[in-house]
């Protein structure tokens, strides 16, 4: 599979995910060659607040698999930070690596390696599971 199928794959999932918990999600096509600030972005309205989620979307292919890490250039986790913060969102990474459940990171909280910020398989949390966090402590 291209890299661009599991990417879209992810996406697809992802935004799925989110609107079977009650979200509104919607994916932004082709994100990375345009000027959309991420991949998925999320809305719910909770306890009085409206919850917004910017996610970037990264996968590991199958011919990644001997890879222990997934790289992000710092300056698209940067561009990502900065919108969400102007827009009062949270910039989150979501990713999956091959024969793994996807998961959600904050982008606060990727490692850094300089030029690069990268998750490893083990980082985050399964999205279900961070989905199902946020409702019972919003």
């Amino acid at each position: 599979m291209s890299r661009y199928k599991s990417g879209y794959r992810l996406e697809h999932r992802l935004q799925k995910i989110y609107t079977q918990h009650g979200w509104l999600a919607t994916r932004f096509p082709k994100s990375g060659r345009r000027l959309y600030p991420a991949d998925v972005l999320a809305l719910k309205r909770m306890y009085g607040e409206t919850h917004i989620h910017l996610i970037e979307c990264k996968n590991a292919s199958k011919e990644d698999k001997e890879k222990k890490a997934i790289y992000i250039q710092a300056k698209q986790i940067q561009k990502l930070v900065e919108t969400a913060k102007k827009h009062q969102a949270r910039a989150m990474v979501a990713y999956s690596f091959p024969h793994q459940h996807a998961r959600i990171v904050e982008a606060n909280q990727l490692k850094s390696s300089g030029e690069m910020f990268y998750v490893e398989p083990d980082d985050g949390v399964p999205i279900k599971k961070f989905i199902n966090l946020k409702a019972k402590h919003a």
